[in-house]
């Protein structure tokens, strides 16, 4: 497997993380919301 910071600065994939989604509520579970495939790929 390569190594992701041979394609992605380090804030590159910072910024593609961030803007993930997440929900938490008292309770329960967190909720993930929408995630693109790029960010599927990275985490």
């Amino acid at each position: 497997m390569k190594s992701l910071f041979e394609d992605y600065t380090l804030q590159e994939l910072l910024d593609e993380v961030d803007a993930i989604e997440a929900f938490e509520y008292p309770n329960r579970k967190m909720q993930i919301g929408e995630i693109t495939n790029k960010q599927m790929l990275l985490i």
